[in-house]
């Protein structure tokens, strides 16, 4: 039932069936059939990449987008490699998506391998939706300049890392984004961090975590447990570009 608009609308599922490709189809009914997936009720869904997100975006809600707490909101976690399978699903239901997404750069020159955000031709990222879905770009430095209608198409709109106001990098990550809002907070709290099993005292001060945000996410073992860290420092802020979206 479509109540987006005055009038309501009924959808049959079936014809949408009939209509999409059979491998997106196949992978949509194994997806539902394996989780809890509410998106055909909800006011607003919201796409995620993995289990941090998941388990901190409630209380980045909380803080930072009250009004979403009184609708009714499905978080799907789908996997960056996966969610544009969601497109045209996501168009038929007709509800407003936001996509929460990491910007992935790769370096072309090093056989196209995970590297720090920059800008040059020879930086693209490696994400399908970035690529394929919203904006459609694949060169870093253009997806570093676009505005925020550039991200939005319909009742969709991408969010992925942007450089915070305090910082000149770009995370290529949630992790590194959260270091990079937060690198005082993660300084002062650094012997509460157990994600980073004491790494972090290699580090002098905010300014040398900033410089060296990369690296330090890329220390990050198992990302549930940075999460709970987080979880258990209160003075934290939410990444920019999650906030926008």
């Amino acid at each position: 039932f479509d109540i987006s608009e005055k009038s309501l609308v009924v959808k049959n599922l079936s014809k949408f069936q009939r209509e999409e490709d059979n491998s997106a189809i196949n992978f949509l009914q194994q997806y539902m059939s394996l989780n809890r997936c509410d998106m055909f009720f909800a006011d607003k869904i919201i796409l995620i990449e993995g289990t941090t997100e998941r388990l901190l975006l409630p209380e980045m809600i909380r803080r930072d987008a009250k009004e979403l707490q009184v609708q009714y909101i499905s978080i799907i976690e789908v996997g960056g490699a996966y969610a544009h399978i969601f497109k045209k699903l996501l168009e038929f239901i007709n509800v407003k998506t936001l996509i929460i997404t990491d910007i992935d750069s790769v370096d072309i020159k090093k056989n196209r391998s995970a590297c720090e955000v920059q800008k040059g031709d020879d930086f693209l990222t490696s994400n399908e939706i970035l690529k394929t879905w919203l904006p459609r770009i694949e060169k870093i430095s253009e997806l570093l300049t676009q505005n925020d209608s550039k991200k939005a198409d319909g009742k969709t709109r991408v969010a992925y890392q942007v450089p915070e106001e305090q910082a000149t990098k770009c995370g290529r990550s949630f992790e590194e984004a959260f270091i990079l809002k937060n690198s005082q907070v993660i300084f002062d709290e650094k012997e509460n961090i157990k994600a980073l099993n004491g790494k972090l005292s290699d580090y002098s001060d905010s300014n040398a975590i900033q410089d060296n945000s990369y690296e330090i996410a890329s220390k990050i073992s198992k990302k549930t447990d940075f999460a709970f860290d987080v979880m258990m420092i209160s003075a934290w802020s939410t990444p920019k570009y999650i906030k926008d979206g």
